[in-house]
């Protein structure tokens, strides 16, 4: 069966797929990435300069990438190495012979691997969406664009460009909204299988081992977070503080008349040009490293908003730290003191117990399902927004996983994609080396007839320098046997 040819009709739960001949395959669309995640990957894409654009297209391309990369070093690097090879003892005209070689190779590479790699690689994409492999090789919980626009065009072949984008997101959003569901409120994904109506579901002990993936990438983060807290951000702050203890003074004129400057700024090129000169006058003043750090800050928020919002932050920011954080550090009598203040400062604790409340509460869930309990990605989604309503300090970071559904299902299908990308690099490389042969004995075939036809005098030396070493290979033979 070719896997393209799917009809559609429409009902009110959306597109599915009618299988030829009363063998009917019920698909719904599902699962698709978040709306932000693919707004912002697009957003990065179209700032990329055309040479990254090209890089990252290249990146994307698996085996094909491959053989292509291969064969540009192989038609441009190699006969450089082979013409001009001061260890060679061959004569120039063998060497250019043997040069022209690797570009002639390259090309018959590119036609043989390259032509059989990009079929091959579309009949994957096709398979894996459609069902025809086990579970963990199944997209058909968030099918691919390019397929579901496929089927589109198949289904409605009036459609214009817009409205087949159109479709594809609604049918994206569809799938999104599907997964999510099911894995809230039912803790599985249902899976279509091509060439019937059977339909499979992740088993419980498959659907707790991504609940555990996705808790323990929560936890690796938010372990990471609380070692930066403690090791680095920590000591700056304490770092600073004591520069606001021994240098308050000045450092509260300088802020002071730095704002009064950029309140004067029409547009936020104007407060750039007061910050870079600020920028500029304190490079070098080894006393002053934290005040360039304070610019430096000041500098990175400007990105956010008009030259309104920039005002409004920045005079925000330096009120705070002028009257507010000066005051507080420039009356201590030492070092030690500033410690015990900016650890006792109720950001600071509030902050650490909310990282210390974080991991406790994931280890927690993490315990629970190792023991094998029966804790469904809803119920675990339901216990964290409860704790974030109730407004618990200690819980308080937890807000950015309460949707955790969500993020279960982002981890079941970065999983499945990954599955399958690995079947496609150890598949196209298998079937990259079943053509090699082929290529080489296509090559041979091909390489002098190329010369004879392109380049005659060079092929005929080449084969006269043969013959004649025939010639001398067969006197030497003959003097031997006198």
């Amino acid at each position: 069966m070719n896997v393209d040819n799917v009809k559609f009709n429409i009902n009110s739960n959306g597109y599915r797929p009618l299988q030829p001949k009363k063998r009917q395959q019920s698909t719904n669309f599902r699962g698709a990435a978040p709306a932000s995640v693919a707004d912002i990957s697009t957003e990065i894409n179209n700032l990329m300069p055309k040479s990254l654009k090209m890089i990252h297209k290249m990146g994307s391309g698996g085996e094909l990438r491959d053989i292509i990369i291969n064969s540009l070093g192989t038609a441009f690097l190699a006969p450089i190495f082979i013409k001009w090879n001061p260890l060679s003892k061959t004569d120039e005209d063998t060497r250019t012979y043997s040069a022209w070689r690797q570009p002639v190779s390259a090309v018959l590479a590119v036609a043989t691997q390259g032509l059989i790699t990009i079929p091959f690689d579309r009949v994957v994409v096709n398979m894996v969406n459609s069902g025809w492999f086990n579970d963990a090789h199944n997209k058909t919980a968030f099918r691919d664009d390019n397929y579901i626009a496929k089927l589109v065009k198949n289904n409605h072949p009036e459609f214009t460009k817009d409205q087949i984008e159109q479709e594809v997101n609604k049918i994206k959003k569809q799938q999104s909204e599907e997964l999510i569901r099911s894995i809230k409120e039912n803790d599985t994904v249902t899976l279509q299988h091509a060439n019937t109506t059977k339909t499979t579901q992740i088993g419980a002990e498959e659907m707790r081992n991504y609940k555990i993936a996705t808790l323990e990438d929560i936890l690796k983060s938010e372990t990471e977070e609380l070692k930066k807290f403690n090791e680095v951000k920590i000591p700056q702050r304490i770092a600073r503080s004591e520069y606001y203890r021994l240098h308050g003074a000045e450092a509260s004129k300088f802020l002071t008349e730095m704002q009064q400057e950029i309140s004067k700024a029409k547009d936020k090129k104007g407060i750039e040009k007061i910050l870079s000169a600020k920028e500029k006058a304190l490079k070098g003043k080894a006393q002053d490293k934290e005040l360039m750090n304070i610019v430096q800050e000041l500098r990175g928020m400007l990105a956010y908003g008009d030259a309104k919002d920039a005002h409004s932050i920045i005079n925000t920011k330096i009120d705070k730290i002028v009257k507010k954080h000066i005051p507080m550090y420039q009356g201590l009598e030492n070092k030690e003191a500033v410690i015990n203040t900016v650890k006792n400062n109720a950001d600071i604790v509030k902050r650490k117990a909310g990282l210390d409340g974080a991991i406790e509460k994931i280890n927690g869930f993490l315990e629970r399902l190792k023991k094998k309990e029966a804790v469904s990605s809803g119920q675990i989604e339901d216990e964290i927004k409860k704790l974030v309503k109730g407004g618990d300090d200690t819980t308080s970071r937890l807000a950015k996983y309460k949707d955790f559904s969500k993020l279960v299902a982002e981890k079941y299908k970065s999983t499945i994609e990954a599955n399958i990308k690995g079947f496609k690099r150890i598949s196209g490389l298998l079937v990259a080396t079943l053509m090699l042969p082929v290529s080489c004995s296509l090559l041979n075939w091909v390489y002098p007839r190329f010369m004879d036809a392109v380049f005659p005098n060079l092929s005929n030396k080449k084969h006269s320098n043969e013959a004649h070493n025939y010639i001398d290979k067969a006197n030497q033979n003959g003097e031997v046997h006198k």
